[in-house]
């Protein structure tokens, strides 16, 4: 039997090891990006995080999630139920995959979250929450890590931007700093989805006046970066948009007078045919290519982004002139906004604060941006580089591209499927529209855009899951570990105490049992002596009663 003092021997052995050893666990995360035509799951892992002191205080140091593989992807969204079950399938592959990879404990220690974008966001308040709904008791009985309902959730528009600016620092290696709000060469992010479009960059000047979002990674990062998402603007919603403005122009009886049976799209390739039904109605045009990028951008693109609307975001002027309408209101509402005054001027967003739709942006000229998702498809297929190409080349090569007819427009691209292709010289004209006219890049500085080589090269989950990662409460889904010492030894003086301190337990242990058996023992001998003495006097005495 080992005795207390071998105990303390033992136990003393142990914290030395621990203080000395690491811990090399890690900690699991998976993010589900619900996106508007589809979901992705994404498994990630990072060494636990280390503290030095109160697990309460952020480390000093970023957890750096790193992919465990290749993303699980399924179609539909999430905004029908076949989305749904497609989802449980492949959250159930994920499951699998982390089981063969980690242990058959593992999910239950991960934790999962979903965040659904645009696709959820167009929904009706009803039909979204009861999607969700479905979406969370699924993830409940996955058998992952699910204890909150805010783990499946719509993110915001600025959300979905910041993680992507996040992940795009990240991935060009771009979140250093040297104290809070001094992070310098960052890139801003131009993300293009299915049914939104973000922006988000740090401007030159800090003053953020809106749309500013404040960007918090554990103890490491700290900084306000302008973001703005514009929802109905991503690539699907633009172009279903731009065809709807082309039939609309030609209907001016609606919905009293029937439907046109045809018109014509300069953003569409010359023989090409699309249909258009409306969903009021019920009727159908059928929409003619004309192939022009100069009229589909100057045209159908400007009257979306419409750059006349008004903008208040602007500097006060010396003399503030009198309130005028952008559209052309009746005359009793024009006479009436006439007589109010102003803070600013109705301008085009060009002369000073705001982007297109009246929206307040920072300048972004002579920023660096990187576009990716949705933009990279009509930049790639026309053969532009991921860096140091300008837009006005790209402008050059799209003009060119436009004037093509479907059908030479198929022989040249076979490799691009004809359902993605028909849609190209829109999405090249969008571009122009949204990059030079909307934002305000330079179109002739070949430092001012890099374009993802494809559209899964950059994207907002691996930036969710670095926030998460380094955010409070430390301790509730990702259990920290305390810094390990490896690298400091123990100091001798430690050792020697620790030792030291073990030998005086284990002499004190020892001058204990000494005592106690020589108590013992003196009872023992008295008796002998008394059964001698009551021998002599004819007594019977048991030597070992008390």
């Amino acid at each position: 039997m080992m005795s207390a003092g071998s105990l303390f021997v033992v136990f003393a052995a142990g914290l030395l090891a621990s203080a000395a050893g690491a811990d090399t666990d890690r900690s699991y995360g998976a993010v589900i990006d619900a996106g508007s035509s589809g979901s992705r799951v994404y498994i990630y892992s990072w060494p636990k995080r280390e503290f030095e002191g109160d697990e309460f205080l952020p480390p000093q140091n970023l957890s750096v999630p790193v992919a465990e593989t290749t993303s699980f992807k399924c179609t539909p969204g999430v905004d029908s139920p076949a989305g749904v079950a497609e989802l449980t399938r492949i959250v159930e592959e994920a499951r699998k995959f982390l089981v063969s990879e980690a242990s058959a404990s593992e999910p239950a220690r991960t934790a999962i979250f979903l965040k659904a974008t645009a696709g959820l966001r167009v929904l009706p308040p009803k039909q979204r929450s009861e999607q969700l709904q479905s979406v969370r008791q699924m993830l409940r009985a996955s058998g992952f890590l699910f204890r909150s309902e805010s783990q499946a959730r719509v993110i915001s528009g600025e959300e979905e931007g910041v993680f992507g600016w996040i992940t795009v620092n990240y991935m060009l290696g771009r979140l250093n700093y040297t104290l809070p709000g001094t992070l310098q060469g960052s890139y801003g992010a131009l993300d293009l989805g299915g049914a939104s479009t973000q922006i988000t960059f740090k401007p030159s000047d800090p003053d953020i006046l809106e749309n500013s979002y404040s960007v918090r990674l554990g103890g490491v990062i700290t900084e306000s970066v302008y973001t703005h998402s514009f929802l109905y603007f991503g690539a699907n919603e633009a172009i279903a948009r731009a065809d709807a403005a082309s039939v609309f122009a030609s209907w001016p009886g609606y919905p009293s007078l029937p439907a046109p049976a045809s018109v014509s799209s300069p953003c569409r390739f010359t023989g090409s045919t699309a249909n258009y039904t409306d969903p009021a109605t019920g009727a159908t045009t059928t929409i003619s290519g004309s192939g022009s990028l100069a009229s589909c951008r100057g045209d159908v693109v400007a009257s979306l982004l419409n750059k006349a609307a008004l903008c208040l975001t602007v500097p006060k002027p010396s003399r503030a002139p009198a309130l005028r309408a952008a559209a052309s209101p009746g005359p009793r509402r024009a006479a009436a906004l006439g007589a109010v005054p102003s803070p600013a001027p109705a301008i085009n967003a060009s002369a000073a604060g705001c982007s297109f739709q009246g929206v307040y942006q920072p300048p972004a000229a002579g920023l660096r941006l990187v576009a990716f998702s949705g933009f990279t498809f009509a930049w790639a297929t026309l053969g532009m580089p991921e860096q140091g190409g300008t837009l006005e080349e790209f402008r050059s090569r799209a003009d060119a591209f436009c004037a093509l007819s479907w059908e030479d427009a198929q022989r040249r691209y076979p490799a691009v499927p004809a359902r993605f292709l028909a849609g190209y010289c829109f999405s090249a004209a969008y571009t122009l529209g949204l990059l030079v006219d909307g934002y305000g890049l330079d179109p002739r500085d070949p430092s001012a855009l890099r374009v993802a080589p494809s559209a899964d090269t950059y994207g907002w989950a691996l930036g969710s899951i670095l926030y998460e990662a380094n955010s409070l409460p430390f301790s509730v889904l990702f259990p920290p570990t305390r810094k390990p010492q490896a690298a400091e030894p123990v100091p001798l003086y430690v050792v020697s105490a620790l030792l030291a301190a073990a030998i005086l337990i284990a002499l004190a242990l020892a001058a204990r049992l000494y005592r106690t058996s020589s108590a013992v023992r003196k009872p023992l001998i008295a008796s002998r002596a008394d059964s001698v003495d009551s021998r002599d006097r004819g007594e019977t005495i048991n030597p070992i009663s008390p």
